[in-house]
């Protein structure tokens, strides 16, 4: 996954007023595809990281402060 800086995130187009209102405007409620989760489903639910070690095994996290 590749992130972006908040320089590059600056550099990017602004939104138009018609895309800012589409977004603002978007229902989006057919969650057919989502069934919802049982009781017992839910119940053996596990973290990604816990199911998944290999997908966290190597990433390295950098937090910075600018002021």
């Amino acid at each position: 996954m590749k992130g972006i800086t908040s320089d590059e995130l600056k550099k990017l187009p602004k939104l138009s007023t018609e895309e800012l209102d589409e977004i603002r405007n978007f229902k989006h409620t057919d969650y057919a595809d989502c069934p919802p989760l049982t009781g017992a489903e839910f119940a053996t639910a596990r973290k990604a990281v816990a199911a998944h070690p290999e997908w966290y095994a190597d990433q390295k996290n950098e937090v910075r402060i600018l002021s």
